[in-house]
């Protein structure tokens, strides 16, 4: 008897998980960034025509070095607090990805600090990769600088920002990993000051493939939360426990439900029909005694 496929089980599913209440991304125009933090723009395309200045001085476009899956940085070489750690720590994880920085996607940091120049952006490279046990080709890994009318065109686009604090004597911003498309769209954000090699890896593969990753994104955010304290996203298991008692009793009320409507089988109908026609014993003879005509011999 052949199997009937019910859709209405992984219909079900899909709607406990969509139905988790999750934050909508925030899509914003060119010019609404915030006065300090990253508000994510996924899907914005970079303005691919902006100068900038790379290590050697020499006048470079933005196209010029996105010509790969790209991981974009905005730091400030002197930063005394978070820049120096972030590039590090993401030196450390490109160590550990199987894409050849480089041959399969390039980072290219920008200094949004318009005072900073070829030199400090020379020195500042030579010290992060110089931590790398695999080091790049030097076009692998770029360290720009820029104007301040150019630095304001890509930090608004990407919807990066940052402010001068007087009392501090230093920028205040936060800190981001942006991944664009070979084609300069933005496809994924990646916040706080420490990383695993296999989000990292997966921004890559987006980046490469142009994945903004909105359903996965979403399974995601339901299982974690921000933790304000320590400043990160981590893993919800009250979360984690609610989404799977929810699938596995959605999963029971199905089966029991598709259960009760399987037609019972009559007996008889079965042997019945597999015996017409099928030459055995049984269905091939002349029929039973009592089914043949008086005076018919039974042979033999």
């Amino acid at each position: 008897m052949a199997t009937m496929r019910h859709p209405v089980l992984p219909a079900l599913l899909l709607a406990a998980l969509a139905a988790a209440p999750v934050p909508a991304a925030a899509r914003v125009s060119a010019g609404e960034v915030p006065e300090v933090g990253v508000r994510e723009k996924l899907g914005t395309v970079m303005p691919m025509d902006t100068l900038l200045r790379d290590e050697r001085g020499q006048a470079v476009r933005l196209r010029d070095v996105v010509d790969k899956p790209t991981l974009l940085l905005f730091v400030y070489y002197r930063c005394p607090a978070i820049c120096g750690p972030l590039m590090r720590e993401v030196a450390r994880n490109l160590d550990l990805v199987d894409p050849e920085l480089g041959k399969d996607y390039r980072v290219v940091t920008v200094s949004f600090d318009p005072a900073e120049g070829a030199e400090l952006a020379t020195t500042t490279k030579g010290e992060i990769l110089g931590t790398m046990t695999r080091r790049p080709p030097d076009d692998g890994w770029r360290f720009l600088t820029g104007d301040e009318v150019s630095i304001r065109v890509l930090t608004e686009a990407a919807g990066f920002g940052f402010k001068w604090d007087d009392d501090s004597d230093s920028y205040v911003h936060a800190s981001s990993l942006i991944f664009l498309t070979s084609g300069g769209r933005i496809v994924r954000y990646l916040g706080g000051l420490t990383f695993v090699p296999p989000e990292i890896k997966m921004a890559i593969l987006d980046a490469k493939t142009g994945n903004e990753r909105t359903f996965m994104e979403k399974i995601a955010s339901v299982c974690y939360g921000f933790d304000p304290e320590s400043r990160r996203y981590v893993l919800r298991i009250n979360r984690l426990i609610l989404i799977v008692t929810g699938v596995l009793v959605v999963a029971f009320v199905a089966f029991l439900a598709l259960g009760g409507k399987r037609r019972p089988r009559r007996p008889g109908v079965g042997g019945a029909v597999a015996g017409v026609g099928s030459g055995s014993g049984a269905g091939s003879g002349a029929g039973t005694p009592a089914d043949r005509r008086p005076g018919e011999a039974e042979h033999a």
